[in-house]
């Protein structure tokens, strides 16, 4: 039998593994117990598990500032040391000479001290690291070492399971594996998403696109997002759109002059343009970009204007406009004139002759704006 901890149903026994699937070793309950509100249907756990991961992303990308990430990287280390240990999991019988020396063993592993009684007690000396993290492993894993011993005691077979469940990912590995520019397999991929927040600004980029899109971005469009421009490739993926091979920019057919010229690159050269836009002066222009794209086609048309068909009072408004996005700090706008709901900030921060006019009342969803979800 499979011991579970209270309130924390044990995985199913370790199942062969597809190749089309990615092993989560120690099985995606235990993580989700680790982790917290994370989806365990085999179909959404990856992304679910993705942005559970980002909800801290760190600009420099050092993943051992991210508590959530050294907690699941130390918990898979942990499962992958009991693997080693016990490759058929563990059985203990209590009719069985060896089993309280195996269960001894078991419990020092996990910083208790079986003693001569029939209950563990906890070694005050095994209270931090690396113990701690162990007992939150065995915990998640629906381990609980003084009901294995009641159980012994009382004449139970115990068998304690080490699962590793296997999810699916929308992305194929060989996607991932030329993304990151390395081999990855289906044992190695798990741990690979939770070192590498690179990875997962990408993968969650990509679920942001619409079918269309994502297929018209090849692997090493993708490589050369990852590398430098991965956080804002996921901020503004929602407003990224690719149709017979060209880039689709917000507004109307005028606005492509516009657009190719601040970005230096060529709206049919998908893969270059997207990379361009994203890294043009620190997001700026992406931001600018996401913000037009969900604003009413009438907005976008107006700042985003041709250099020949330009009204000079549009193209004014627009540089006044960049002037206060020059103002913020680089790559952020979570503050000041800019905020999550970045269609907003552009009606409110507009100048008053220009932009701000083209749309009346208080209600921007009435006006026609199309408020994106959090880009962040």
């Amino acid at each position: 039998m499979t011991v579970a901890a209270t309130g924390i149903p044990a995985s199913p026994a370790r199942s062969e593994p597809s190749r089309s699937g990615i092993e989560v070793p120690g099985g995606t309950r235990a993580v989700s117990c680790l982790l917290g509100h994370v989806d365990t249907d085999p179909a959404r756990f990856l992304a679910s598990v993705d942005r559970a991961l980002l909800r801290r992303v760190r600009v420099d990308h050092d993943v051992r500032q991210v508590p959530a990430r050294v907690d699941l990287a130390a918990h898979l280390e942990i499962v992958a040391a009991l693997e080693r240990r016990y490759p058929d999991g563990i059985a203990m019988s209590p009719s069985g000479d060896a089993a309280p020396e195996a269960f001894a063993a078991l419990a020092e592993y996990f910083g208790y001290s079986a003693g001569s009684g029939r209950s563990p007690d906890l070694d005050e000396s095994a209270r931090a690291s690396p113990y701690e993290e162990r007992r939150r492993t065995a915990y998640c894993l629906g381990w609980n070492l003084r009901a294995v011993a009641r159980r012994l005691a009382g004449g139970e077979t115990v068998r304690l399971e080490i699962p590793r469940d296997e999810v699916a990912t929308a992305v194929p590995l060989e996607v991932w594996s030329r993304i990151v520019s390395r081999p990855i397999d289906a044992a190695s991929a798990f741990a690979t998403l939770v070192s590498d927040q690179r990875l997962g600004l990408v993968l969650d980029g990509l679920a942001r696109l619409d079918p269309a899109t994502r297929a018209a971005l090849d692997p090493a469009a993708l490589e050369r997002i990852y590398r430098d421009a991965a956080i804002p490739f996921r901020r503004y993926a929602r407003a990224l759109s690719i149709r017979d091979g060209a880039v689709v920019p917000p507004g109307a057919s005028g606005a492509a002059g516009f657009w190719q010229h601040r970005v230096k690159a060529r709206l049919t050269d998908p893969a270059r343009f997207v990379r361009a836009l994203l890294l043009a002066d620190d997001g700026r222009w992406a931001n600018l970009w996401h913000a037009l794209w969900f604003a009413p086609s009438e907005v976008a048309t107006a700042v985003a204007v041709t250099g020949a068909d330009a009204e000079p009072r549009s193209v004014r408004d627009l540089e006044r406009f960049y002037d206060r996005m020059a103002a913020a700090r680089p790559g952020v706008f979570d503050g000041g004139p800019f905020g999550s709901d970045a269609s907003l900030t552009l009606r409110l921060s507009a100048p008053r002759a220009g932009l701000a006019s083209l749309v009346d009342g208080d209600d921007v969803r009435e006006a026609g704006w199309r408020l994106p979800r959090n880009a962040d």
